[in-house]
């Protein structure tokens, strides 16, 4: 990564509250990258490690459309995310994205609230046990809605992904790392809340 886009990646998650969410393609091209193969992302990898930034998921994506949400370990929002992250570590190392199909989106939240608070799925998965067939813009809005009334939160941050083979980290806001998560999104809210008034 060259200085200049070091210091617009700085300076672009800085102005969004100290966290945002790109796509891989967009981090890859900030490397002046043809490709998201193996030695790359461990290139961008190091390169956003030396710099400050914190990223998850913490393998980084070989798909160019995975999202990927940076913090800056140096801001409150990414000491909070980094603490909600040690926290759920354990559980976030191990698991894998299992081809489970949920019943419904009780099996989901059973299934967040069982393994710490915290677990992996797809987009996809998660839609399906909402009983929904695609992932259009509606149907992404409902599921946010579910999922904030049963006190989930995602990562990656952002709006609720829009392709079925995204993974999803569900966050069970009532956990020990989930009341992490939950300030980190609540400072995130009133940073950006200041912008817009």
């Amino acid at each position: 990564m060259t200085p200049r886009s070091h210091e617009r990646l700085v300076r672009s998650i800085q102005a969004a509250g100290g966290c945002l969410d790109l796509d891989a393609r967009k981090l890859r091209m900030m490397h002046n990258q043809c490709a998201l193969g193996r030695h790359i992302r461990n290139e961008i990898s190091h390169s956003l490690k030396q710099t400050g930034v914190s990223r998850f998921p913490r393998t980084f994506p070989n798909r160019q459309h995975h999202r990927v949400t940076l913090w800056l370990r140096s801001t409150d929002v990414g000491c909070a995310l980094d603490v909600a992250l040690d926290i759920a570590g354990r559980h976030l190392d191990d698991q894998r994205i299992a081809r489970w199909r949920p019943g419904d989106l009780g099996d989901v939240v059973d299934r967040a609230r069982s393994c710490g608070g915290w677990a992996w799925f797809t987009s996809g998965q998660i839609r399906d046990a909402m009983g929904h067939k695609a992932l259009g813009a509606k149907i992404r809005e409902d599921i946010e809605w579910d999922l904030r009334h049963r006190s989930l939160a995602w990562f990656p941050l952002g709006p609720f992904p829009d392709v079925q083979d995204q993974p999803v980290v569900l966050v069970h806001l009532d956990s020990p790392a989930g009341e992490w998560f939950a300030y980190a999104l609540e400072m995130l809210r009133r940073y950006r809340a200041g912008l817009a008034a």
